[in-house]
């Protein structure tokens, strides 16, 4: 009860709950017996804006903002001990895969996907996965077997699918009249949120 959580969350497959309070001071996690548990706490002067789990559940990717620069980290689930692995500005981030995230750059001007390939020292590198039209900005984030599903907004507003593997071009899916899309994801059978 004492708690405030934001708008931030996050469920892994075994149905555990990471959110983030709502002044971005630190991310909680909540296993099946409803205990609430201090997973990460920001550092002096920062905000933690984001925070995802990794399929694994070991890891949570934080998308953290402060005076001194944002950046993105990883911390371990089972010590707390994080690591920066960018210091690119993020809009919202997704794991793509065991060992990178997905980056949706805070940029007006293009539609723009980073990912974050995680070295073991701390750092990441960076590859643009997608760049598309200007004046368009990534809205959410959601990745599958299927490949990157993201909602866009600015000028051209839509729902888009990347496939991964091969690589393609954008794979544009109806929103059926939904013009301002800020989460999208998938289901465990496949139906898309």
């Amino acid at each position: 009860p004492t708690l405030q959580p934001g708008g931030q969350f996050d469920v892994d497959r075994d149905g555990r709950l990471l959110f983030g309070l709502q002044d971005g001071s630190a991310v909680w996690s909540v296993d099946r017996s409803a205990t609430p548990r201090l997973a990460v706490a920001a550092g002096s002067g920062e905000k933690i804006v984001d925070t995802v789990w990794s399929a694994d559940g070991a890891r949570i990717a934080l998308n953290i903002v402060s005076p001194a620069g944002d950046r993105i980290a990883v911390a371990s689930t089972a010590t707390g001990a994080r690591q920066v692995v960018s210091t690119r500005r993020c809009e919202t981030i997704a794991w793509l895969t065991r060992g990178s995230l997905l980056c949706a750059p805070r940029n007006m001007r293009s539609v723009m996907l980073v990912e974050l390939v995680l070295a073991e020292e701390g750092q990441a590198v960076e590859r643009v996965r997608y760049r598309g039209p200007e004046y368009q900005a990534v809205a959410g984030l959601g990745v599958s077997s299927a490949g990157v599903l993201f909602g866009t907004y600015g000028i051209d507003r839509h729902l888009g699918l990347l496939a991964l593997d091969p690589p393609g071009k954008v794979q544009r899916i109806s929103s059926g009249g939904i013009t301002d899309l800020f989460a999208a994801g998938w289901t465990s059978s496949g139906s898309l949120i």
